[in-house]
């Protein structure tokens, strides 16, 4: 989802650690016109009411098992660089799952399911997952795939802004 950068020779979660930190170095520069903390921010209206635009893209995101991989690249792609944005409404949209409904933790949830039932659904995917090449490999285990490595870059987006 993130561009590769030149970095040292990593791999797993340190390599998303790495990449966020980079980024967040970017976007403070980019976004310092914004400011970050508010004295009064209101929850509740915030997760009740948050916009055409973000209803989209949580829509978007729930439909992961079912768009292509290039739709999904895409989604995956905006939800990353809107949550390296140093606002605290955006943090606690996007980052933080100890809201009473956040919005994207439950798009996430909701997705984990839907992947839940497709692979009991279909024992021949849960077989292809282990056995086909990436190539060959049928859009929803791409996107099984694609929404792992997605929720390790979310949660080193959040290491890092709750680190900063």
């Amino acid at each position: 989802v993130m561009p590769v950068l030149s970095q040292p020779k990593m791999s797993g979660f340190n390599e998303y650690l790495y990449d966020a930190h980079l980024k967040a170095k970017e976007v403070q520069l980019s976004y310092s016109w914004i400011p970050a903390h508010y004295s009064s921010l209101d929850v509740d209206q915030l997760t009740s009411d948050i916009g055409v635009f973000l209803e989209k893209v949580f829509s978007m995101v729930q439909s992961i098992p079912y768009q292509s991989y290039t739709v999904n690249m895409l989604v995956m792609s905006l939800v990353s660089e809107i949550a390296h944005i140093p606002h605290d409404s955006v943090t606690l949209l996007l980052l933080d799952t100890t809201l009473p409904s956040p919005p994207l933790y439950s798009a996430l949830l909701d997705v984990s399911q839907q992947f839940l039932d497709i692979f009991e659904a279909s024992p021949t995917l849960k077989d292809q997952l282990l056995t086909v090449p990436d190539s060959e490999m049928p859009d929803v285990c791409k996107a099984a795939f694609l929404t792992e490595e997605f929720c390790k870059e979310l949660a080193a987006v959040t290491l890092v802004k709750s680190t900063s």
